[in-house]
């Protein structure tokens, strides 16, 4: 892929990027911004093989998806800071019960229902793109993520 065509089309692609980034990291925008820039500069390197991609967009997402994977990872195997205050775990041990319920509730969905929402709000990929992935209409990826919602909160209401 030559310089242009790949500014063209994969910068394109940025603010779809950060924003998935944002979302996998729970809003912190520099750990986002670090990792759609080391994906540019991995897609940048290995630019010579991105004419053979069939998606461009899905390839970037999922490139991007199982870099912070790995980023997360090796953050959650460096010992804690002992400076860490009592407060502090108790929120996060408090987001820690919240996320394990939402893990819970989203396992009750049906199986398909449960893919488009866990790549709309967990992955953040657009409904256009969810679409073409699992090879349906974009009508039917809004009345499974509006559903999925509503039996979310239908399951989880009673809880808090």
């Amino acid at each position: 892929m030559e310089q242009k065509r790949f500014i063209i089309e994969v910068a394109g692609l940025r603010p779809d990027l950060q924003r998935k980034a944002l979302s996998m990291y729970d809003g912190d925008e520099m750990r986002a911004e670090d990792a759609v820039s080391e994906l540019f500069v991995r897609l940048w390197q290995t630019r010579h093989t991105l004419d053979e991609v069939r998606s461009l967009p899905a390839y970037c997402h999922t490139l991007l998806r199982n870099l912070i994977i790995d980023d997360l990872r090796s953050a959650r195997t460096q010992p804690l800071d002992e400076s860490v205050t009592a407060d502090r775990c108790d929120d996060t041990l408090g987001r820690y019960e919240l996320s394990e319920l939402l893990r819970e509730a989203i396992g009750t969905l049906p199986e398909l229902r449960k893919r488009v929402y866990e790549l709309h709000e967990l992955r953040g990929f657009d409904n256009e793109e969810i679409a073409q992935l699992l090879n349906l209409r974009i009508d039917a990826v809004h009345n499974h993520l509006s559903r999925a919602r509503r039996q979310l909160r239908e399951y989880l209401l009673p809880l808090m």
